[in-house]
C-alpha cells in the first residue's frame, strides 16, 4: 500500500529505522479502510500506518495473513 504523497516522501522511508525494522509491511484489512472512508475519516487519517488494522484484531476477520513466512 503506497502511503506517500510523492517518490521523494516513498524513497526517503527506506533510509528510515522504522523501515529497517519491518521491511515487509503491516497487516490491513481493505474492507476496513473502505468502511473508515464511507463514515467520513479523511484521506490523510487512513493513510497512517496501521489505519487499516480494526481495533483489537492482529489481522482482518477470516483472512489468512500474508507476509514473508506464508509466501
Amino acid at each position: 500500500m503506497e502511503n506517500f504523497s510523492t517518490a521523494q516522501e516513498t524513497t526517503g522511508y527506506f533510509s528510515t529505522e522504522q523501515f529497517a525494522d519491518n521491511p515487509i509491511g503491516v497487516n490491513f484489512d481493505p474492507g476496513y479502510l473502505l468502511e473508515r472512508l464511507r463514515e467520513g475519516v479523511l484521506e490523510a487519517e487512513l493513510l497512517r500506518q496501521g489505519a487499516g488494522t480494526r481495533p483489537g484484531s492482529k489481522q482482518p476477520a477470516g483472512r489468512r495473513t500474508l507476509n514473508f513466512r506464508t509466501l
